[in-house]
């Protein structure tokens, strides 16, 4: 009975050593936040569907601001000696030039319209992180000496939902800004990086958030109040597709937020990570390649559909037409 007591003891020593391998860990992107980019005038006044928004402007703020490209890459560093993959937000602002030019050039084939994005919608198109890290910081002058205040927040890339956030203030110094800001935010990274990690395997293990919205186009001779024929019962449109999504989220996990007849959304769907390919191989599962299970279940019943992703956890279909 000793024996099995030491051999378990043992195994229980190499498993929180880490021996068995370490869970894998979410990819990551830093960015400057939104009141930073604001104060210091990195963004533009923008129309969106006919609402007026700020739109932050990244790519400026990098040319611009040699701080901001200092103090991101030294977060950066920090989340790697942590080994959280990180993604470089410059390169991909810099890869973002020649994706402007192609998305410019997509339109709807009915109307015409072009496609809308934000500089975060691209970013996170482009770079596909897990986690966005949100991080805000002020320097205060005190004498010759300097003190740093931040705020870091990390936000789930897909659902939007703030996973994880902490606020500081350094000590007064005349050392380089990355020096006050390193110093500054280690104290609280052991807790930070816990609740990445624990996000991140509870996505493992329950899927990834995502929000899908259902419209239908004027045209279409249908609504979602709408009855067909469900195996061998008669049953509204609305429901069909509910049942769709009970049978294909991770332990039908979904939240019904409304439904009309002419407009249903789905919060919390947790979408799985891995699927199959058309070849058949398993990848893994994007919002889009997911949504394309409920586009060819719709085939059914004569339902065409448009998808329009929007950044990469909200999916919007539209009935009736392609």
């Amino acid at each position: 009975m000793k024996f099995y007591s030491l051999i378990i003891g043992f195994l229980f020593s190499l498993v929180s050593l880490g021996v068995f391998g370490q869970a894998k860990k979410p990819t990551i992107m830093v960015i400057p936040s939104d009141n930073w980019c604001i104060a210091n005038g990195f963004y533009s006044e923008v129309n969106m569907d006919g609402v007026s928004m700020k739109a932050m402007d990244y790519q400026r703020a990098f040319q611009e601001n040699s701080e901001i490209r200092v103090i991101i890459s030294k977060m950066g560093d920090i989340m790697a000696a942590r080994d959280f993959p990180i993604k470089s937000t410059e390169q991909t602002l810099k890869d973002m030039v020649t994706d402007a030019a192609y998305i410019s050039l997509i339109q709807s084939k009915e109307s015409g319209s072009p496609v809308q994005e934000t500089e975060i919608d691209i970013l996170n198109r482009k770079a596909k992180p897990d986690i966005i890290l949100d991080l805000d910081y002020k320097i205060n002058r005190i004498g010759p000496k300097r003190q740093i205040s931040f705020n870091l927040t990390a936000i789930d890339a897909y659902s939007k939902n703030i996973i994880s956030g902490n606020t500081g203030v350094g000590s007064e110094s005349t050392a380089p800004v990355t020096t006050l800001l390193e110093e500054a935010v280690l104290s609280y990274m052991d807790n930070f990086t816990y609740g990445l990690q624990n996000f991140f395997d509870d996505m493992f293990e329950n899927g990834r958030n995502i929000t899908v919205e259902l419209k239908l186009f004027e045209s279409a001779a249908f609504d979602f109040e709408t009855e067909y024929e469900y195996n061998g019962q008669t049953a509204e449109l609305a429901d069909i597709i509910y049942v769709w999504f009970e049978d294909n989220t991770v332990q039908g996990r979904f939240d019904e937020r409304s439904r009309s007849a002419t407009s249903i959304i789905y919060n919390d769907v947790r979408m799985p990570l891995m699927g199959k390919s058309l070849s058949g191989k398993e990848r893994a599962m994007s919002s889009s390649n997911y949504i394309n299970g409920l586009v060819n279940f719709l085939k059914q019943y004569d339902i065409p559909a448009k998808k329009v992703i929007r950044g990469q956890g909200q999916v919007i279909l539209v009935l009736g037409e392609k």
